[in-house]
């Protein structure tokens, strides 16, 4: 059986499974991550999920006070291209 989640300390290695529809992913704590199921949705593109609610995920750090997490969310609309960066 392999474990749905695996917490590791700083400078640990572990070893993942690399089977070709095995996909691992690896999230950091202290972030925020952005997420929309494209699949459930019905979407092909990514113009077609600005219609639907983004969901933010938090994977909070924590310290002897409290807990924290940042992150910054930048949207593509699928349609315009921007080349200049404004």
């Amino acid at each position: 059986m392999i474990e749905p989640c695996k917490s590791l300390e700083t400078g640990q290695n572990f070893t993942l499974s690399s089977k070709a529809y095995d996909f691992h992913l690896h999230l950091r704590a202290g972030y925020i991550v952005p997420m929309q199921d494209a699949k459930a949705l019905g979407i092909m593109n990514s113009a077609e999920l600005q219609t639907h609610p983004v969901e933010f995920h938090i994977n909070a750090a924590a310290n002897v006070t409290h807990y924290y997490a940042a992150g910054r969310y930048l949207n593509d609309d699928g349609v315009v291209l921007n080349t200049t960066g404004k």
